[in-house]
């Protein structure tokens, strides 16, 4: 039983297809691991601006750890790991914008990242629906929430959004990889999270 777990963990990836050109060496994809930096420098942005809650940081943190583990190496447990980061912090933002304490929304969060993490190893394919699934409630409750204030936030993430859509077409470029699609989505998205942060922390 351990070893089909391991196993199932250890594959390649199945989301590929990005832009970037994959070495056989570490990292796998030096720019779309990299470009991951930014979550823990707005991070640490954050945890230095407020010092009463740094679980969100935390999280911020985590995910370009899980990301950067992800594209570096490129293998199954590491793509679940990295939707599962995603699905945490936004869960997280969700809960606090319907007032939960801080506490409440770490715990809740956690087990629904976990259910998340058990559904993206037992069906593949639905960890980009689940994630999409508690994005748009929790952009429309900050819209509701913050109105003028979350334009900006919304528009960071929507061409983020973009920039991860056209990474295989439009926005790839093998003499310029560090502008390609996806890691533009790193780099946004890390910066949409800080807003975020800022906002509501």
């Amino acid at each position: 039983m351990f070893n089909s777990i391991f196993n199932k963990l250890s594959q390649k990836a199945m989301f590929g297809g990005f832009c970037e050109k994959q070495n056989l060496s570490f990292p796998v994809e030096i720019w779309n691991s990299f470009s991951n930096i930014g979550y823990v420098i707005f991070a640490v942005f954050l945890a230095l601006l407020n010092k009463k809650d740094r679980t969100y940081s935390l999280l911020l943190t985590w995910v370009g750890i899980s990301s950067f583990l992800y594209h570096s190496v490129f293998i199954r447990g590491y793509q679940i790991l990295d939707l599962t980061a995603i699905h945490l912090i936004v869960s997280y933002v969700f809960f606090k914008l319907l007032k939960f304490s801080t506490k409440s929304s770490t715990v809740i969060s956690m087990l629904l990242a976990v259910l998340a993490f058990l559904k993206n190893f037992i069906i593949p394919d639905s960890g980009r629906f689940l994630v999409m699934s508690f994005i748009i409630p929790t952009i429309f409750l900050l819209i509701k929430t913050y109105k003028q204030k979350s334009i900006v936030i919304v528009l960071i993430f929507l061409i983020a959004f973009i920039c991860w859509l056209l990474d295989s077409s439009i926005l790839c470029f093998s003499n310029l990889p560090f502008l390609n699609g996806h890691t533009l989505w790193h780099l946004l998205t890390a910066f949409g999270f800080y807003k975020i942060g800022k906002l509501i922390f």
